[in-house]
């Protein structure tokens, strides 16, 4: 529920990198451990090998304090993994973990537009602004705020457009409805050119894989709609519309023309890719070390793409070792449609993915909560799908056995 707050506790120090969720999810690993359960590693042993290269690269890096940070807040998202496999590992729970998520949504996407809007009507801000025309939310910055969003849109739209939707209560059905408006809109007002590329590649992917008129029409009238409300953003929100035209021509236009960039004067290529080669070239087994490469060494910033940054910050043995775990990950995903109600909510979920996976191109997954909350859900629907293919299976040979 507080997943969406990134905002640290203070400006400096170790409080620095510790935020609300992070509280609240040492609480919930406390509480855990305190009921006498225990963490079943082995769900999730790709990761576990990939932050043990991570620990090995930092221990040869550039910087073994900020390494260790990093390898640190991954073991911290692992353990909150499992602990929402193992809690939410029903069908029940299943439904219950989406309707939490969505919740989240609607609070961060509420919050943010609240933020955005209260200097009109006088009202105080519930979190600091940080730039002008920027709807935050409890985010350091919009970008964040759009992957966020994207992610929760990449659970929500399959869950709601898939048959596993008979699954929910009335309750839950309505909540994710008015999260998926929310959160949608959220999205828009974020101005996150990758969230933006990311969401628009697997949402038309997604109208591929479904082939049906009803959902095509509905998201002509959707995108006509979104066309007015463009047309009029001068009017209605005159900062957000400044800001969404600046992020395209400095983001993505001028990246394409060669005249601008995405993280400084630079460019985005030059600053994040030939950089990030130089550092595996300098350091190709285990890359700069995780967290090591900004600062004093190769950029002001940490590499802007997951690829990338494990290119140059983990080398070949924490390449291989994100490799492994990210066809771990995608495997969870090889569905057909018409299967039973988690395969058909898992094929859906598959063009969102490869959506993400165009937007990470610009920024770091690993890190992020929303990811592992994401997970954590398909992992659950993997794991019923393949009960109830494990159940037809045995269906079928008891008919075959009984026949012959």
């Amino acid at each position: 529920m507080t997943s969406f707050i990134t905002q640290s506790l203070s400006e400096s120090g170790i409080l620095y990198r510790i935020t609300p969720p992070d509280i609240a999810g040492a609480l919930g690993l406390f509480f855990f451990v305190l009921s006498g359960r225990s963490f079943n590693f082995s769900y999730n042993q790709p990761m576990i090998l990939f932050i043990i290269t991570l620990f090995i690269g930092g221990l040869v890096g550039l910087n073994l304090s900020q390494s260790i940070i990093e390898v640190v807040i991954l073991l911290f998202l692992l353990l909150i993994f499992l602990v929402l496999v193992d809690l939410f590992g029903s069908v029940n729970g299943f439904c219950e973990l989406i309707y939490y998520f969505s919740l989240a949504g609607i609070l961060a996407s509420g919050l943010g537009i609240y933020d955005y809007f209260s200097y009109i009507i006088g009202l105080p801000r519930i979190f600091p602004e940080r730039a002008e025309g920027e709807v935050l939310s409890g985010f350091r910055n919009a970008g964040q705020a759009g992957s966020y969003a994207m992610i929760i849109l990449a659970i929500l739209i399959p869950a709601i457009t898939s048959k596993v939707y008979t699954v929910f209560n009335n309750k839950q059905k309505r909540t994710l409805v008015i999260s998926l408006v929310m959160v949608s809109l959220f999205l828009f007002l974020t101005g996150k050119m990758a969230a933006y590329i990311g969401f628009g590649v697997g949402f038309f992917l997604f109208l591929l894989m479904r082939r049906n008129y009803k959902t095509f029409l509905i998201s002509l009238v959707v995108g006509l709609v979104l066309l007015i409300v463009v047309k009029e953003l001068p009017i209605i929100a005159p900062d957000v519309h400044t800001r969404i035209v600046g992020k395209y021509e400095t983001r993505l236009a001028g990246t394409l023309e060669g005249e601008s960039g995405l993280t400084d004067e630079e460019g985005f290529f030059r600053d994040n890719i030939s950089k990030s080669i130089a550092a595996f070239s300098d350091n190709p087994i285990t890359g700069t070390g995780i967290g090591a490469f900004g600062g004093s060494h190769y950029g002001r910033h940490e590499v802007h793409s997951t690829y990338f940054k494990m290119i140059g910050e983990t080398g070949i043995i924490g390449t291989i070792a994100y490799i492994i775990f990210m066809i771990f990950f995608m495997k969870k995903l090889r569905y057909k449609k018409h299967k039973d109600v988690f395969s058909e909510f898992l094929y859906f979920v598959l063009p969102f993915i490869i959506g993400c996976l165009v937007s990470w191109a610009y920024t770091y997954h690993m890190r992020k909560r929303e990811f592992w909350i994401m997970f954590a859900i398909i992992f659950i629907a993997d794991f019923f799908a393949k009960s109830v293919q494990i159940n037809n299976r045995i269906k079928t040979g008891l008919k075959q056995n009984q026949s012959q």
